[in-house]
């Protein structure tokens, strides 16, 4: 009985230790990280949000966690485009060996990762491709909205966090990874 006991300790530890290594994937030649940060204020009234769980999920035990995208392109993002909300936030985004710019549309935030209890902050921005570059900053911002229940967007700032991303960046991706600023340019 003990050794079975520790044997699905052992599953269990090993299991969670290869979980927590592929939540930040290197990005394959397809692909770049799209480095980020965000707070909105006032903050979201999560106790607001938690009474439409029912209407949307049939799963009573919710995700605590928020997700991120970015829509890209124009595109609604396949699978994989999506990170946890977190301090500083990273996604792999797929990209074309045609295309010289990634035009970022907005962030959608899904409140406990429901796709249906979601708030948007725009971007509408674009970056430049640089060859070779696969980890790129894009800023930390900061969207002022109209409530803590109303998502109107009332504000925009954009701050620089670069010294904090490029420590995470390291640690999620290992030590060769080089994480540079790129400038955001108004959509054309």
């Amino acid at each position: 009985m003990k050794k079975n006991i520790l044997i699905f300790i052992f599953v269990i530890l090993i299991s969670v230790n290869l979980s927590a290594k592929e939540e930040y994937k290197k990005p394959k030649s397809s692909e770049v990280v799209l480095v980020f940060s965000f707070n909105s204020t006032p903050s979201i009234d999560r106790d607001f949000y938690k009474k439409y769980i029912p209407i949307f999920s049939k799963n009573k035990n919710h995700n605590p966690i928020d997700l991120i995208h970015i829509n890209s392109q124009g595109k609604y993002p396949k699978e994989g485009h999506y990170a946890k909300v977190e301090n500083i936030c990273s996604i792999n985004v797929k990209i074309n060996s045609r295309w010289d710019v990634i035009k970022l549309r907005y962030f959608k935030q899904l409140i406990f990762g429901l796709e249906e209890l979601y708030l948007i902050y725009p971007l509408n921005a674009q970056i430049k491709l640089i060859e070779g570059q696969k980890y790129l900053y894009l800023g930390h911002f900061k969207y002022k909205r109209k409530s803590s229940n109303d998502s109107t967007i009332i504000g925009i700032e954009r701050f620089d966090r670069f010294d904090e991303a490029k420590k995470v960046v390291k640690e999620r991706y290992g030590e060769d990874a080089n994480l540079i600023r790129v400038p955001l340019k108004e959509l054309d």
